[in-house]
């Protein structure tokens, strides 16, 4: 070997050793990181949770006091003293059924008393309206006649003329009307005779066309009965011809016989049936051309009852022309009389009778004026009473109690005989198909409540019931005071609410204190995980999640409604994914290699 090539394998020798070094330097150091991330490099045993659909809600929870619907105490109207109580405590009463009645001595006697003083004022005022309706009748009677009296001569002797002229044309109208009697008694002859005449003549040709058409009809019937019975045969020989052809069949179908044989059976079926066809069109024929028949029957009879009709009609308005025709008569001899009396007073009327005329027309007027300033103070008087009775009767109404609705009675404060005051308590009463729980909510609760939100009612005690309601009603206004429905709001502003249970229990008791929880929010059907899962990083929330290979990873999330031990996940999970529970030792690490217990895999 040369010294130049002895040099270059020397050369060559260093360049790999400090290759070699290097190399081992870099895997140190790289062990070396590796270790001081990962102390450990065992696989950290872990467990894990699936994440679900679930229904994740908030709640509020409040005490209340129970109540039924439209429970109320009911006050006395008035000072009075109980006379009945109706009701016992647990009775069932309808709306308007009387409770307790109530006695007030001075207003039932002048309740008994005022009746009886009305009848009698409206009977007087009836008699007073009715002599001031004769006085106004007596004075217009009076001043006609006073007009008709002071008349001059020449229109007196004018009037004399007219009556006779009047008289002259009321005879003369007596004695049309007399003529027209006769007229229509007349006509009422003729009338009648022709009835007669029409009535004989439609009977005979009546009998001639009916007896005519009787032939014919029976003629029809008879043809009507050939064709039926032309229907039946051909129905017979259908159904044997039919049988026939099935057992022909059945042999052709064994090879018994030929085809051809089946085929002429076939065609006797279908004769048959055309020939049915014939006779049943035959027997519509027959039955329409006798019902044909028959409608021309009733259509003579039916001309022939018309002709007597309208003769009938004729005679019946002669009759009723003659009756008109004498009333007529009746009312011109009544005119004829009454003209006639006129005629002979203003002849006989002397001039002495002008004054009598109008010292009857003065006392006339005074009788007026004297009734009618009777009848304006009854109706005062009558006006007063009445006012005065009702005021009375609405008292007395007032001292009966009456339920408002129907409801059940809870508690009755009074017996009978009891004295009252005005505004005492008389009894409590409240509708068992509705309970309610009233509420006082703190002002921060009521600020996430609303109405018809869903509401669970459980009776505070050792035997825990829930019961399902909604939120029926929530004050606009905060009130404070020692309020009865929240011992714990003593003092400080509250907002009462009302929640109605679903369907009344029959258990719960009115007065008593019960929890009322009310759901404020509420997912369904939405990914959710235990909140002790739930890691962040500043302010955003992470899950730890394992790869196929089980290197542990943070899965970024965004939480949505979070309750007590879940929360909502609307993001970065899916329904089933599994999340891994953080150990208490070691903390987790991104890139750390975890194995699921072997209780959880099995």
């Amino acid at each position: 070997m040369g010294e130049k090539q002895k040099k270059q394998y020397e050369s060559g020798v260093r360049w790999i050793g400090w290759s070699a070094a290097i190399a081992l330097a870099s895997l140190g150091g790289w062990w070396f990181y590796a270790r001081s991330l990962n102390p450990s490099l065992d696989p950290v045993e872990v467990k894990t949770v699936a994440a679900k659909l679930d229904t994740i809600e908030t709640t509020i929870t409040e005490s209340g006091i129970v109540e039924l619907g439209g429970q109320q105490t009911l006050k006395s109207p008035s000072d009075s003293t109980v006379d009945r109580v109706l009701v016992e405590v647990g009775d069932r009463v309808s709306e308007g059924e009387d409770l307790i009645i109530l006695r007030n001595a001075e207003q039932q006697s002048a309740l008994a008393v005022q009746p009886l003083e009305t009848r009698k004022k409206q009977l007087s005022l009836a008699r007073n309206r009715q002599k001031v309706r004769e006085a106004e009748e007596n004075l217009a009677l009076a001043q006609e006649k006073l007009q008709r009296l002071t008349e001059n001569n020449i229109e007196r002797e004018t009037n004399l003329a007219k009556e006779r002229l009047n008289l002259r044309e009321k005879q003369l109208a007596l004695e049309t009307q007399r003529q027209n009697l006769v007229y229509a008694r007349e006509e009422l002859a003729i009338a009648r005779e022709k009835l007669a005449e029409i009535r004989e003549q439609a009977n005979r040709e009546k009998a001639r066309k009916l007896a005519d058409l009787q032939l014919e009809i029976e003629s029809k019937q008879l043809n009507l009965a050939n064709a039926r019975d032309k229907v039946i045969e051909a129905e017979e020989n259908l159904a044997a011809d039919q049988q026939e052809l099935a057992e022909l069949q059945e042999l052709a179908a064994k090879g018994f016989i030929a085809e051809q044989e089946v085929r002429q059976q076939e065609n006797a079926v279908r004769r048959d049936r055309t020939a049915l066809r014939d006779a049943e069109l035959q027997v519509s024929t027959q039955t329409l051309a006798l019902e044909r028949i028959k409608l021309k029957r009733q259509q003579i009879e039916r001309e022939f009852q018309n002709q007597i009709e309208s003769a009938e009609k004729a005679v019946r308005e002669g009759e009723k022309a003659v009756q008109n025709a004498q009333a007529e008569i009746r009312r011109a001899t009544f005119d004829k009389q009454r003209t006639q009396l006129e005629f002979d007073k203003l002849q006989q009327q002397p001039m002495e009778e002008i004054e009598n005329a109008r010292k009857a027309v003065r006392d006339a007027e005074i009788t007026l004026r004297d009734a009618q300033l009777q009848v304006t103070q009854e109706t005062l008087e009558l006006n007063r009473l009445q006012i005065e009775t009702q005021k009375n009767q609405q008292q007395y109404e007032e001292n009966v109690v009456s339920a408002p609705s129907d409801a059940t009675i809870l508690e009755i404060n009074v017996k009978n005989s009891d004295g009252i005051a005005r505004g005492n308590d008389l009894l409590t009463l409240g509708d068992p198909a509705q309970e309610l729980v009233k509420l006082q909510l703190s002002t921060l609760n009521a600020g996430k409540v609303e109405l018809n939100q869903e509401a669970r009612i459980s009776v505070i005690g050792p035997q825990e019931e829930t019961y399902q309601g909604v939120v029926l009603r929530l004050s606009p206004l905060a009130t404070t005071g020692n309020g009865n429905n929240s011992s714990s709001m003593s003092g400080q502003a509250a907002v009462p609410a009302t929640v109605k249970l679903n369907y009344p229990t029959g258990e719960l008791i009115p007065g008593s204190q019960v929890s009322v929880e009310i759901v404020t929010q509420q997912r369904q059907d939405v990914v959710v995980l235990p909140i002790e899962l739930i890691q962040r990083d500043g302010s955003e929330p992470y899950v730890w999640v394992r790869d196929r290979e089980n290197i542990l990873k943070k899965q970024s999330i965004e939480l949505g409604l979070e309750g007590v031990v879940q929360v909502e996940i609307k993001s970065g999970l899916d329904p089933g994914d599994s999340v891994v529970v953080p150990p208490p030792e070691p903390p987790l690490e991104p890139g750390m290699s975890v194995i699921v217990s072997e209780d959880e895999a099995k």
